[in-house]
């Protein structure tokens, strides 16, 4: 958990992805949760959102879902 708050915190200027990857079971979804709610990363990013996606998803749905979380308007605000 330290490892990634402090990767997600000194940063690139460029786009960076920090990936969990692993085995079902493993933890991976409550380590991304523990990170995402931790007090230094909300001090740290003043906008975040947590959005869920499968193994087939739909960029379309996924820019969505995150646009709905940074702006809390439902989707039909949203030109399509």
């Amino acid at each position: 958990m330290e490892s990634i708050i402090d990767r997600l915190m000194r940063g690139s200027s460029q786009l960076d992805v920090v990936a969990i990857v692993g085995m079902p079971g493993l933890g991976k979804t409550t380590l991304a949760s523990k990170v995402y709610s931790d007090r230094s990363i909300k001090f740290h990013f003043h906008i975040r959102a947590w959005c869920t996606i499968s193994q087939a998803y739909s960029k379309h749905n996924l820019l969505l879902q995150i646009l709905c979380v940074i702006d809390s308007r439902s989707s039909d605000h949203i030109i399509r």
